[in-house]
């Protein structure tokens, strides 16, 4: 299982929390061909949004929106970094 994987499948477990939220949640991956495949997902609420990038490497992207105020950050490892912190984060639109 690849950490592409995990993230589908963690963003399937959290549908019924999003919706109870009022929020929406989007999952999209990249074609399968690529050299290092990739997932998106992306959770907002009102005027707050966080994104996700992630790549089969363990590099990713993150950024989430709240206002006018904007907190991007880059992972080289996210799995060193912590996973669960940074799907933490995701989720804390919904707050």
């Amino acid at each position: 299982m690849s950490i592409l994987d995990v993230l589908a499948i963690w963003v399937a477990s959290i549908d019924q929390l999003v919706n109870r939220a009022a929020g929406s949640v989007t999952f999209r991956r990249s074609p399968g061909d690529r050299l290092n495949d990739s997932a998106h997902v992306v959770i907002a609420r009102g005027d707050q949004e966080a994104e996700l990038i992630l790549w089969e490497s363990g590099e990713a992207e993150f950024a989430r929106v709240d206002g006018a105020a904007v907190d991007q950050q880059h992972f080289d490892d996210i799995v060193e970094h912590g996973l669960g912190s940074v799907l933490g984060k995701l989720l804390e639109v919904l707050d």
